[in-house]
């Protein structure tokens, strides 16, 4: 629960800046429901579900289509530098891990 609403938050932020004034409450129902179907099989990684809900779902509080496709593209963005961070941790700890092993002695192994 947390985790989604400071993903409705993060998105509330950034389309702030693009286009003042959506009520929080409604980014709070869209944008938890937006991820979870942008996550469904349908795409990779949601590109093209996640902007098409958002010009959808935000065209009712008066945000043009223009700019809700500009926040799915902003919110892709912000995936794939998380992504990018994680991917860092995954090969540094993994290098680490590697170098760890190689330094243990095997089972079996006797040292004289």
């Amino acid at each position: 629960l947390g985790i989604q609403i400071a993903n409705a938050w993060v998105h509330a932020l950034l389309l702030d800046a693009l286009w003042p004034g959506v009520p929080r409450a409604w980014m709070l129902a869209v944008i938890p429901a937006m991820s979870l179907l942008a996550s469904l099989p349908l795409s990779i990684n949601g590109l093209g579900v996640r902007e098409g809900l958002l010009v959808a779902w935000l065209k009712p509080v008066g945000v043009p289509a223009e700019v809700a496709l500009g926040l799915g593209v902003l919110s892709l963005g912000l995936l794939v530098l998380v992504g990018i961070g994680g991917a860092f941790v995954l090969v540094v700890e993994s290098a680490r891990g590697s170098r760890e092993a190689a330094s243990r002695p095997v089972a079996g192994d006797h040292v004289s």
